[in-house]
């Protein structure tokens, strides 16, 4: 998926933590065309809803100075019209101010109102795992949360 846009700010001092981040959900791939239009089509309702949110309200863990980091960002997660709670374990490796973001986030279709894609004889699990890699900058706050 694409990055439209996203900041997160937080204090892992109170876990305290506000922002958004939002994909464009019409260019999400999976690698596999035909699966990507029943994606598009059936589960995503890409057109009808073409982004999907996370906004953060928290933060657990310790970012290190260096090195790697285990985090947890509690939000709710905007997809194909409606929310729903979520807590991401995300790990990030940091160097200086450049980020790594790895996370991934189990979306279970029926409970989340999507479309199970199955067909015929091939059964599709009734979640599906999504991971998530990004590169951020992180910057200084300005002001509180």
């Amino acid at each position: 998926m694409f990055l439209e846009l996203g900041e997160i700010r937080f204090d892992l001092e109170t876990g305290a933590a506000d922002g958004e981040v939002a994909v464009d959900a019409p260019k999400a791939v999976t690698g596999n065309k035909r699966r990507d239009r029943a994606m598009h089509n059936k589960v995503l309702e890409s057109e009808r809803f073409p982004s999907i949110v996370f906004r953060v309200t928290g933060v657990e863990g310790r970012l290190l100075e260096t090195g790697g980091s285990e985090l947890t960002l509690d939000g709710r997660m905007a997809i194909h019209g409606d929310e729903h709670p979520v807590s991401v374990p995300v790990r990030v490796e940091k160097d200086n101010d450049r980020i790594l973001v790895r996370a991934s986030l189990v979306v279970p279709y029926a409970k989340w109102g999507l479309h199970r894609p199955s067909v015929l004889f091939l059964k599709v699990a009734p979640e599906v795992e999504v991971r998530i890699e990004a590169k951020a900058t992180l910057a200084p706050a300005v002001g509180g949360l």
